[in-house]
């Protein structure tokens, strides 16, 4: 697998295993987002099926880096739940070819 469904199971199971003391960790929130940048367009990969395409605008918050107000994010309980937020959003790419990879 890629990257992304790695760096998923490794965070939850950071977050499933007890501190050093045998403590559980502290309580956590993870949301998944997902954006896509195709023909200088940015795109909401997790904008529901039935609803039309929406194009956000990526905002600089200086050091906290960029930010898309309107974007969508989903709350993640599970790995499960995150594998399944990843998929639904690569299922939304574009995968057309462009004038500039078909060159």
């Amino acid at each position: 697998p890629g990257i992304v469904p790695r760096i998923i199971d490794d965070l939850f199971a950071r977050i499933a295993k007890p501190t050093t003391n045998g403590e559980s960790r502290s309580e956590w929130h993870l949301d998944i987002g997902a954006m896509e940048v195709y023909n200088e367009r940015v795109s909401d990969l997790l904008v529901p099926a039935d609803k039309d395409e929406v194009h956000l605008t990526p905002q600089c918050m200086g050091a906290k880096g960029i930010w898309c107000a309107d974007q969508i994010f989903e709350p993640t309980p599970s790995a499960k739940a995150a594998h399944a937020t990843v998929q639904r959003a690569l299922n939304r790419r574009h995968v057309a070819a462009t004038k500039c990879n078909r060159e």
